[in-house]
């Protein structure tokens, strides 16, 4: 009995020492663990602090391709030469204060937004090629943006009329004349309830954009936001109404033809009195009044003279500031080009004519869409960022072909224009069929049609 009780004490000795044993290596094996988590915790921590250490070399040598190897390459990439890149920058550093974040430079910001507008590069793409994360691509494109739209009134331009001694073909006719107007489709994503308003003629999910340049193909206003159901006239009449639409002087003044070989007299009747009392010193006063009478148009009503006016397709109406070509007559450039039967009458050679200087608004849409990607295909932002995209578009195109002597994808030089500073007139506040503007219209194809017959 005595052998059997020290065998069972053993036993409950060597249990309880198994026992410690196991408790100890577990409990080393949860402190290694831990210490192992921690330790994996804290490097990851660190890889992750200095993370952006290793990616300056990468960011650096990108931007320095973009902008630091030649023009040819930051034409390609940015659509504008170095010195016109970093003037931008500077532009917007100053007037409107867009600064350096804590990682992202200004030029770097501005870059950013280029090769988007330029190329139509996702936030993907962009992200991956500088190196930054998908918020801080975005965050920077809006905050170039804005302060893009900020300073609108420095690239838009100040148009100047034709002037009397114009020599230019395509323009010397249209005295008084500002440039052109016309509307253009982009595309854009909207959601599904609202796709019938946007829907275009052409079936297309689009915006109605009408903008107005001047001779050199620079925009002057740029109106975004309607829908592409909305026609041309309605868009028109919209601009014109606006607080801060678009301004036509309306400084039109009345002339009457006299007959005989005396000029249009451009003033009120109390100028012709005086010039009768001239008269009278050489020929009787009732010779003058019986053989020096006005002479109206056919329809009645003055001739229009002076002025200033914009030109327009058939899609709007002939009114005071907006000179429109005759409907029901050839027109467009093709059907001239397609047949080279010359023109019949007065009013064919004045939409030839018409069709020659109202195209610089369809070339500075082909040059605006060439240059820049975004406008060619879909956007994928909203519908109120891709409307301030469109005018930002713009807004480049006029400071490109402001600062470059020769532009990249139109090899022109532009002029340019000075601001006026003379008093604001008297603007025209409504778009509505005028007779007196029609008789104007006949007047000058008349001479026009016959000056080119007299050539012949």
């Amino acid at each position: 009995m005595d052998v059997s009780a020290d065998h069972q004490e053993l036993l409950v000795v060597l249990e309880a020492i198994v026992s410690q044993i196991r408790f100890f290596l577990l409990l080393s094996y949860w402190v290694y663990r831990r210490r192992s988590r921690r330790h994996f915790i804290t490097q990851h921590a660190a890889r992750a602090r200095y993370s952006m250490i290793e990616r300056i070399p990468d960011q650096v040598k990108y931007l320095n391709s973009l902008i630091n190897m030649t023009d040819e390459t930051c034409i390609n990439q940015l659509r504008m030469c170095r010195n016109a890149f970093f003037c931008l920058c500077c532009i917007l550093e100053v007037k409107r204060g867009l600064t350096h974040t804590k990682h992202v430079k200004i030029s770097e910001q501005v870059a950013m937004f280029l090769v988007v507008l330029s190329h139509h590069t996702k936030n993907l793409i962009v992200k991956q090629h500088f190196v930054r994360s998908g918020y801080t691509v975005s965050v920077i494109f809006h905050r170039v943006l804005n302060a893009l739209l900020r300073i609108h009134t420095c690239f838009l331009s100040t148009p100047e009329p034709i002037e009397e001694n114009c020599s230019s073909d395509r323009w010397k006719w249209f005295k008084g004349c500002f440039g052109a107007l016309d509307g253009t489709y982009i595309l854009i994503q909207v959601p599904q309830t609202d796709k019938g308003r946007y829907r275009n003629r052409k079936g297309q999910i689009s915006v109605n954009v009408l903008a107005v340049c001047d001779t050199n193909m620079k925009y002057v206003y740029v109106l975004t936001g309607w829908e592409g159901s909305a026609v041309d006239s309605r868009v028109l009449k919209d601009v014109v109404a606006r607080p801060n639409g678009l301004k036509v002087p309306n400084d039109l003044k009345k002339c009457w033809t006299l007959s005989g070989d005396y000029s249009a007299w451009d003033g009120d009747l109390q100028k012709w009195w005086w010039w009768c009392l001239w008269k009278q010193l050489r020929t009787n006063f009732m010779d003058i009044i019986l053989a020096e009478k006005f002479q109206v148009d056919e329809e009645g009503g003055g001739a229009v003279a002076g002025g200033n006016y914009y030109l327009c397709d058939c899609g709007y109406t002939n009114g005071e500031g907006f000179l429109a070509p005759y409907r029901g007559v050839r027109y467009h450039m093709q059907e001239w080009d397609a047949c080279r039967v010359p023109s019949a009458n007065e009013k064919e050679f004045f939409n030839k004519t018409h069709a020659k200087a109202c195209n610089v608004i369809e070339r500075s849409f082909a040059l605006l869409k060439g240059r820049w990607a975004i406008l060619r295909s879909n956007s994928i932002y909203p519908v109120k960022v891709a409307n301030r995209i469109i005018m930002a578009c713009c807004l480049l195109q006029n400071y490109i072909r402001t600062e470059h002597a020769v532009d990249p994808i139109e090899a022109e030089v532009p002029e340019t224009l000075e601001p006026n500073d003379d008093p604001e007139p008297e603007y025209i506040d409504q778009v509505e069929p005028s007779q007196e503007w029609s008789n104007w219209r006949d007047t000058l194809a008349r001479e026009m049609f016959d000056a080119w017959r007299g050539r012949r």
